[in-house]
């Protein structure tokens, strides 16, 4: 069975790249859009940060290793907007 870190890296580098673009990008519009839903500024760190609070939240509920790999990659990209800010 294939490492989940190494499965994460996968998408994050690969599919899902090529399926949504560049990380940053992305989550620059969601922050975008959940600051004026949310009535207080988020960055695309934050988004990244919520996401994985999300697998987690799912994780709990129904372990399914996707939701384990999801999260490994959003805290992936999590740690590299840190990074580069």
């Amino acid at each position: 069975m294939k490492s989940v870190l190494l499965e994460a890296d996968a998408l994050v580098n690969g599919e899902r790249q090529n399926q949504y673009g560049p990380p940053r990008e992305l989550f620059e519009m969601v922050a975008k859009l959940w600051s004026a839903v949310m009535g207080w500024e988020m960055s695309p760190a934050d988004v990244a940060l919520c996401m994985v609070l999300l697998k987690i939240v799912r994780e709990v509920h129904d372990h399914k290793r996707d939701n384990v790999v999801d999260a490994a990659g959003y805290l992936e990209i999590y740690y590299r907007m840190l990074e580069e800010e």
